[in-house]
C-alpha cells in the first residue's frame, strides 16, 4: 500500500512482554502499513557494539550507532526483518545477553538522539506503526493514534519465557522473569526518555486477551478515531 495523506502514524509502548512486538506485526499486515520496530533498532547497536568491542560509553556507542545503517522489510512469514549494513540480523540481536545490553545503550542519550532520528526519518510519511517504548512521548507525540500496553508482571514473563525457548535459549521461568523486571525498571527510572504512556494514549490491559482479541480493539479504536474526524475507514485485512 503506497503511503498518502490519509494514513497515519500509530505508536505503540509499554513494557516487555506486553504484546507490542505480536500486535505491531498483526496491525501492520491488517492494514498494510509498515512496522518499525524501535527496540530491535536499540538491540542492533548492542550487538554491533559486542562485535566491535566497543565500550559501552555514549560516545563510543554514538559511532557504532551512526554508522549503522538499519533496514525493515516484511519476510515470508509477514514479520518484519530487520538488516544492518546489507546483513540480515532479526535473529541474532534476540539473545539474552544482547536484550540485557540494550537497555544500556538506550539509556546512552547521544545514541538515542541518533536513533530517534533514523525512526523519524523511517516514518515521517505516515503509513507506519512504530512499537517501543517512548514513541508516543518523544519520537511521534504527534502520531494519530496512541497505545500503551500493559500486562502483568506474571503473564509477561511467561511470554518472554516462551519465547527464548522457542528460540533455544535454556534460562528458567524464575530468571526470565527477573531479568525483565530489572529491564523495566531501569527504562522506567532512566532519566533520557523513560517507559511511560503519552497523556493522550489508549490503554490495553493484555493479561487475559489472545492476540486476535486485542487486535480487535486497536482496530476499532483506529476506525472510531476516523469518523471522528470524519475520514473514510481505513481497509483492513481480516485479522
Amino acid at each position: 500500500m503506497a503511503r498518502g495523506k490519509q494514513q497515519w502514524i500509530i505508536a505503540i509502548d509499554g513494557p516487555a512482554g506486553s504484546g507490542k512486538s505480536t500486535l505491531s506485526r498483526m496491525l501492520a499486515q491488517c492494514l498494510g502499513y509498515v512496522h518499525i520496530d524501535t527496540g530491535a533498532m536499540y538491540r542492533a547497536v548492542a550487538w554491533a557494539a559486542q562485535e566491535q568491542q566497543t565500550p559501552m560509553t555514549d560516545g563510543a556507542l554514538q559511532q557504532v550507532a551512526q554508522g549503522l545503517e538499519l533496514r525493515f522489510a516484511p519476510g515470508p512469514d509477514g514479520k518484519s526483518r530487520l538488516f544492518a549494513n546489507g546483513g540480515e540480523i532479526t535473529e541474532v540481536i534476540r539473545q539474552p545477553h544482547i536484550t540485557a545490553l540494550s537497555s544500556q545503550v538506550a539509556a546512552q542519550p547521544g545514541v538515542r538522539r541518533i536513533l530517534v532520528a533514523k525512526q523519524r526519518h523511517m516514518g515521517h510519511n505516515g503509513g507506519v506503526i512504530l512499537d517501543g517504548r517512548d514513541i508516543g512521548t518523544v519520537v511521534f507525540p504527534q502520531a494519530q493514534i496512541k497505545f500503551f500496553l500493559e500486562a502483568s508482571a506474571a503473564e509477561r514473563g511467561r511470554r518472554r519465557h516462551q519465547d527464548l525457548l522457542a528460540a533455544g535459549a535454556q534460562d528458567t521461568l524464575e530468571a526470565t522473569t527477573t531479568a525483565m523486571q530489572e529491564r523495566d525498571n531501569a527504562d522506567r527510572q532512566r532519566t533520557c526518555a523513560p517507559l511511560q504512556p503519552a497523556a493522550d494514549a489508549y490503554h490495553i490491559d493484555t493479561t487475559h486477551m489472545t492476540a486476535k482479541q486485542a487486535c480487535e480493539q486497536m482496530l476499532a479504536y483506529i476506525q472510531q478515531k476516523r469518523r471522528a474526524q470524519q475520514l473514510p475507514p481505513l481497509a483492513v485485512q481480516e485479522v
